[in-house]
C-alpha cells in the first residue's frame, strides 16, 4: 500500500511539469511563425525594390540593370501627366536609377498643369527622351489652357508639345527633351506659337521655302511723325508794266 501512495504522489508531481513543457513548445511554435512572417514580408519588400518599376504614390523609381549604347529604355511613368518615357542612350548604362517625382516647389511663373522633377546620376548618358503626355482635357480647360496651348518647360526652356489624339476625354501629346531635372507642363507662350506653326508648315510642305513673316503693324494716328516738305512757290502773274517791258525785250532781242 505505501508503494501505491508513492506512485500516486509521483504522478501528481509530474503533471505540472508536463503542463510547463507544453507551454514552452507553444511559445517556440509561435516564435517560429513570427520569424517566418517577418522574413516573408522582408522578402516581398526586397523584390518590389529590385523590380524594374517601383511606383510609390506620385513618384516612380525606374531601375536599370544594363543597357548598351544606342539602346532605348521604354517605361510607363503615369506621374504628373507623363504617360510614357522613351530614353535614348549615348553610352552604356548599368545599375542606374531614374526618378520621376511630382514637386510643387519647382519655380514657375506661368499657368501650369504639373511640375515633375526627373533625376538620375547617369543623366549625361542620355541622348534624348521622348515623352508621351496624357492629360484629362477638362483639367486643362479648368486652368484656362486650350487643347493647342500645351507646352513643356524643361529647366525654364520651352519645348513644343505636339497634340496627337484625344481619347476617352484625355488628350495626348508628344514632346522631346534633351536634358532632365525640372519639368513643367504648362500653357505655352506666344513666342513659341510662331515657331510651332512654322514647324507644322515645314512638316506639311517639305522642301518649301515658305516662311511666316512678322505681322505688319497697323497704321495709327497717335503721335504721327512730322514730315517737312519744301514746296516751290507758284509763279505770279506779271503786272501791266512788267508785260510792257517783256514786250519790248522780245522785240529788241
Amino acid at each position: 500500500m505505501p508503494k501505491k501512495r508513492n506512485a500516486h504522489r509521483l504522478l501528481k508531481r509530474d503533471q505540472p511539469l508536463r503542463k510547463h513543457s507544453l507551454t514552452k513548445k507553444e511559445l517556440s511554435h509561435r516564435s517560429f511563425w513570427v520569424a517566418f512572417l517577418v522574413l516573408f514580408f522582408v522578402s516581398i519588400i526586397t523584390i518590389l525594390i529590385q523590380s524594374e518599376d517601383l511606383i510609390t504614390g506620385n513618384a516612380v523609381f525606374q531601375t536599370i540593370s544594363f543597357v548598351k549604347a544606342g539602346g532605348v529604355i521604354d517605361s510607363e511613368i503615369n506621374v504628373g501627366g507623363i504617360k510614357l518615357a522613351k530614353i535614348y542612350l549615348k553610352t552604356d548604362i548599368s545599375n542606374s536609377v531614374i526618378k520621376y517625382e511630382e514637386d510643387s516647389t519647382i519655380p514657375f511663373s506661368g499657368v501650369f498643369y504639373s511640375k515633375v522633377k526627373i533625376s538620375s546620376a547617369d543623366a549625361d548618358k542620355f541622348q534624348k527622351i521622348d515623352l508621351t503626355l496624357k492629360i484629362k482635357e477638362q483639367d486643362l480647360l479648368s486652368l484656362g489652357i486650350g487643347r493647342s496651348d500645351v507646352a513643356v518647360f524643361i529647366n525654364n526652356k520651352e519645348v513644343p508639345a505636339i497634340f496627337t489624339k484625344i481619347e476617352d476625354n484625355y488628350v495626348y501629346y508628344q514632346s522631346t527633351i534633351t536634358e532632365i531635372e525640372d519639368l513643367v507642363i504648362a500653357r505655352k507662350t506666344l513666342v513659341l506659337e510662331k515657331a510651332s506653326a512654322q514647324k507644322i508648315l515645314e512638316e506639311e510642305m517639305p522642301g518649301s521655302d515658305v516662311r511666316l513673316e512678322e505681322p505688319i503693324p497697323e497704321e495709327t494716328t497717335e503721335n504721327p511723325e512730322l514730315v517737312i516738305v519744301e514746296v516751290e512757290p507758284l509763279p505770279q502773274e506779271p503786272n501791266l508794266w512788267q508785260k510792257i517791258i517783256i514786250f519790248f525785250k522780245n522785240i529788241f532781242s
